[in-house]
């Protein structure tokens, strides 16, 4: 059975070489819907993983509605297994993911996200580093972000942001995780990243309150940031087979 991931990307050249290292390892096959990037992200992407598909997308901009219509496009032209995740998702599985499926048998799981916040600023030189640091005592984490579909149907059949589906969903075991850095590790290159997105949110969604978090200034990042490390839990508590995982995968 194909396993696919899809990603969109717009100026990811900081992120990308860590995400795509990562899941080419997980994935047979992934499929990158460009936004027009104006950065290095169509070379690094061509360059990690050279058998994937780039294509530019066919939208103007991240309209919520049109990027999930989008993505669910791709997915009925595919067989197999697939998820939709961003550049700061990363997946983790200690089982190839055909483990999870049946050939005669439509599944849809919903794979839990653990977002991890740290007051302090770090500089990960490789994946090595980006997962080790989040073990540290510093780094405290959050479920604050909604589910993620790995399924085996023809589309996702999501609901407004891909973190819902229609579809029947599976029970998951503590096998499979997401982890999200959309706050981490936080750097001036990672707060780059996060300023530039707004201007790629349409006026429509902006006044329904879709995508607000795109739309914030230096100063409210910091906020958000100081506000989650200060209530959340490192690591080993708050998701402790996570916890085992990630000293696993460390040790490959």
């Amino acid at each position: 059975m194909d396993t696919t991931v899809i990603i969109h990307i717009y100026n990811e050249e900081y992120m990308l070489p860590f995400w795509l290292k990562h899941h080419k390892n997980i994935f047979n096959h992934g499929i990158i819907i460009d936004y027009r990037s104006t950065d290095n992200s169509i070379n690094i992407c061509k360059e990690i993983c050279p058998t994937w598909d780039i294509i530019t997308t066919r939208n103007e901009m991240f309209d919520a509605k049109n990027v999930d219509l989008e993505v669910m496009d791709i997915e009925d032209k595919i067989s197999g297994i697939k998820i939709c995740l961003n550049v700061t998702e990363f997946l983790f599985t200690l089982k190839p993911l055909i483990h999870y499926f049946k050939e005669d048998e439509s599944l849809s799981y919903a794979i839990k996200v653990t977002s991890p916040y740290s007051v302090n600023t770090y500089y990960p030189e490789n994946n090595h580093e980006l997962f080790e640091d989040m073990l540290n005592e510093d780094v405290f984490c959050h479920n604050d972000r909604d589910y993620r579909q790995l399924h085996n149907f023809g589309n996702g059949a999501y609901s407004r942001g891909r973190h819902a589906t229609s579809n029947p969903i599976t029970n998951n075991d503590i096998e499979l995780h997401i982890i999200w850095t959309g706050y981490y590790p936080f750097n001036e290159l990672v707060l780059k990243r996060k300023l530039q997105i707004k201007n790629n949110i349409p006026e429509s969604d902006k006044k329904l309150g879709i995508g607000y978090q795109h739309l914030f200034d230096a100063d409210t990042i910091m906020s958000v940031i100081k506000e989650k490390a200060d209530s959340g839990w490192p690591l080993k508590h708050i998701n402790p087979s996570l916890y085992k995982m990630l000293e696993l995968y460390l040790t490959f």
